[in-house]
């Protein structure tokens, strides 16, 4: 499990009072489909709050129910959003520390370092720290080939940092098939606890 998922993933409970934060009148249908939660699942966790005092229920009609935050749901809410964004901002500063530490380390001993992953939430946040300072060395690229097919000036040390897995596993693929020993590959989220 990625730190991504294992840190920076809301918990049911919280995903849930989000949503009927912005919308007391959600069925528990529509929380489940919008959460990605089995309908038992919606069902416990609203009879859960229910008991723990975020939630009251109120009957519109015989079909129909009514999901309110009590103050205790809307500090609750508050609390878990908080800390998720303080989590959220300490992967971040990892992330970056990491990098400064790689630059440091390999551009200081020669090596071109160049990023390469598919386009998602990880790369929009390298895209940005590598628009600071020393992280300014960093290069990009979208396909391992065409950076040596052609390129005289990579003829020399070369470091790769990836952040999935398929793309490690992909530019392993390309050293063997190519019989390169002088890119090296480094996984990010690796280094992130």
């Amino acid at each position: 499990m990625s730190w991504l998922n294992r840190g920076l993933s809301m918990d049911k409970e919280e995903k849930v009072l989000n949503y009927i934060s912005r919308n007391e009148n959600i069925s528990q249908r529509e929380l489940a489909s919008h959460t990605g939660l089995s309908l038992g699942s919606i069902n416990l966790i609203i009879k859960n709050m229910v008991k723990k005092g975020l939630v009251k229920i109120e009957r519109i009609n015989a079909n129909t129910l009514r999901y309110i935050l009590t103050p205790k749901g809307f500090f609750e809410k508050t609390m878990k959003t908080y800390k998720y964004v303080l989590n959220s901002v300490k992967h971040v500063l990892q992330i970056k520390r990491e990098l400064e530490w790689i630059v440091e380390k390999y551009i200081g001993d020669g090596y071109s370092v160049y990023l390469y992953g598919d386009k998602d939430d990880i790369r929009a946040i390298l895209k940005q720290l590598t628009r600071e300072g020393d992280l300014k060395q960093l290069k990009w690229i979208d396909n391992v080939r065409r950076l040596f097919e052609g390129n005289a000036e990579e003829k020399g040390k070369v470091l790769i940092i990836v952040w999935q897995v398929e793309k490690a596993k992909e530019l392993c693929n390309y050293n063997r098939k190519n019989n390169r020993h002088d890119i090296e590959v480094e996984n990010l989220l690796d280094k992130i606890v």
